[in-house]
């Protein structure tokens, strides 16, 4: 999998797992096992990234999001 976005001021990474396992998913929701699968997807504000993780949320129960800053400081996460 890709390393972790270079980001900027106010941009939030956003990944996806498998609640069960905590294995990670790409941007298609497979299980990501390679280095050209893209993880984290780049939103410019926090609140544009809990709207998407919402949507995928409300679509898929069996998955899992967390939402890093651009400090890799974890700003959200949808299963404490």
């Amino acid at each position: 999998m890709r390393p972790f976005p270079h980001l900027k001021h106010n941009q939030v990474a956003l990944v996806r797992a498998e609640k069960k396992t905590g294995h990670v998913l790409d941007e298609d929701f497979v299980l990501a096992v390679s280095d050209n699968q893209k993880v984290y997807t780049v939103f410019d504000s926090l609140d544009e990234a809990q709207a998407f993780a919402k949507k995928i949320l409300s679509s898929n129960q069996e998955i899992e999001v967390a939402i890093y800053s651009d400090l890799q400081e974890v700003l959200f996460y949808s299963n404490p």
